[in-house]
């Protein structure tokens, strides 16, 4: 067990729950006051349509879906290592629905796993995932709304809901699991391994493509340097703001749905949507993307606190 995690901290976990608590309010009544003075609490940032078309949003998430795709089949065919479909024999405590990198943490990891994992949790996935829902896949779905506003006469009330709502519910059903039986540590950090590698090349392969063959710029790509700095405030803000309740709900949901499967994707639309909302306002990545850090961040450090 974790020394921090032993009963005689429980006081100093408390005081963590509670700085969140305080936190939430903070930024809930920084909003309030914003709107009451009549300024938006990000403004609207519009800029030019993304130069991607569909062929180079299918071959970019083509090409992230091939492993879970291979691992699909190879399951499908009986055939897929590590973890199988629930075995009846299982004991109840080898069956469950948490992440294998939740299960990872609670096994009691050297510093070295513990390392890695947040190397791959914190850093790479919020990156890698951040550039193809939001900055790929969303973008590009702004462009088709805009042309629908355009030539179809659709309503502006609605600007901007179709991409957020479209993108958040896709991001959040990549994380549906079922009850299943735990992995070994030794397969997840394979695993991890994996997933670290192809996600790596899964952005760089993007970026390359998008500059080659769209003739995308920096700002195309969300990013603007100078901005940078005030973005991560956004995100971190927007992180004190929804964590709380978030957390709360995900407990709840965990409470009556873990017998049958993780409750993750309900929770992460509600967290998709303000990752939509915050590229959908700035049309920067670095937002979205430190609002992504933070919550994995935060989701890890209460697993590595409670594991043991």
């Amino acid at each position: 067990m974790n020394e921090i995690a032993l009963p005689q901290n429980a006081a100093w976990i408390s005081a963590l729950v509670l700085a969140g608590i305080v936190a939430c309010v903070a930024a809930w009544v920084r909003v309030a006051l914003l709107l009451v003075r009549g300024e938006a609490p990000f403004p609207y940032e519009p800029r030019r349509p993304v130069p991607w078309r569909f062929g180079d949003v299918a071959a970019i998430l083509l090409v992230y879906l091939i492993p879970p795709l291979a691992g699909l089949a190879l399951g499908l065919a009986g055939l897929e290592p590590g973890r199988t479909a629930p075995d009846v024999k299982a004991r109840p405590e080898e069956l469950g629905v948490s992440h294998p990198v939740l299960d990872l943490l609670a096994s009691g990891p050297g510093t070295a796993t513990l390392l890695f994992c947040v190397f791959v949790v914190v850093v790479v996935a919020p990156v890698v995932e951040e550039f193809l829902f939001r900055l790929v896949l969303q973008g590009w779905l702004e462009r088709i709304e805009r042309h629908g506003l355009r030539h179809r006469g659709l309503r502006r009330k609605i600007y901007g809901a179709m991409p957020i709502l479209v993108t958040a519910v896709l991001f959040a059903s990549l994380h549906f699991r079922t009850v299943q039986p735990k992995l070994d540590p030794a397969r997840v950090i394979d695993m991890l391994s994996q997933v670290a590698v192809w996600n790596l090349v899964v952005l760089g392969l993007g970026v390359a493509l998008l500059r080659l063959r769209s003739g995308a710029t920096l700002a195309d790509l969300g990013l603007q340097p100078q901005r940078i700095l005030p973005d991560i405030g956004l995100g971190l803000t927007t992180f004190f703001a929804i964590a709380p309740p978030i957390y709360f709900l995900q407990a709840v949901l965990h409470y009556f749905l873990s017998d049958f499967f993780a409750p993750d994707p309900i929770t992460l639309v509600f967290f998709a949507v303000a990752l939509g909302l915050l590229y959908f306002r700035t049309h920067r990545i670095t937002a979205p993307v430190a609002l992504h850090v933070a919550l994995n961040g935060t989701s890890l450090l209460i697993a590595w606190l409670a594991g043991g």
